[in-house]
């Protein structure tokens, strides 16, 4: 006589191909892995960051081509059988990037007259963080200055021209588009 005892999935783990640290634009797989079933799996749900993802097959692999930070997250897959269902742990995956979205946000936005105040701030996103960023002033090629904000507490006709300012980060580096300072006299 032989028994046969029937249980829930056990040893529920997600595993990543190539690794969890992945570059923008690279392929990577999830594979739910279990150490045992009785019976075997009927069907794999898998979960980003606690919620159900339905676009997905329910499938052991699931594969992606990796975009921005939109792959980037918690997941965890679920196994079921007739008998019941066990859920992984988490797995996070961390989908890094150049810096993207550089923009310049110019403060006053109205007209400028010599001797006002005038900043201009650049921001981006990037993964890993910008760490560094570099403001030029057409036409010159060379660095203006190395800020994230470029401050006239008392703007002259001379600092009139127009400025980018480039993001960097480990992966690379991006430009904003070009702002013109246009600067009346008083």
């Amino acid at each position: 006589m032989q028994l046969d005892v029937k249980y829930a999935p056990k040893d529920v783990q997600v595993i990543a191909t190539p690794g969890t640290i992945i570059r923008e634009r690279e392929r990577f797989s999830l594979e739910c892995r279990i150490k045992s079933s009785n019976p075997e799996v009927s069907e794999y749900l898998w979960y980003k960051d606690e919620q159900l993802m339905d676009d997905q097959p329910k499938l052991k692999k699931i594969e992606f081509e990796t975009e921005g930070d939109q792959h980037s997250g918690a997941y965890r897959c679920e196994a079921k059988n007739s008998v019941g269902s066990k859920k992984s742990e988490v797995l996070s995956i961390d989908v890094q990037y150049p810096p993207k979205e550089v923009k310049v946000k110019r403060r006053p936005q109205e007209i400028i007259r010599e001797g006002e105040k005038v900043e201009l701030q650049c921001s981006s996103r990037g993964n890993p963080p910008v760490f560094h960023y570099e403001w030029y002033k057409l036409p010159q090629t060379d660095v203006f200055r190395n800020s994230d904000q470029l401050h006239f507490n008392a703007i002259q006709l001379e600092n009139a021209g127009t400025y980018y300012c480039v993001a960097n980060n480990s992966l690379g580096q991006s430009e904003s588009s070009p702002v013109t300072l246009d600067v009346l006299c008083k």
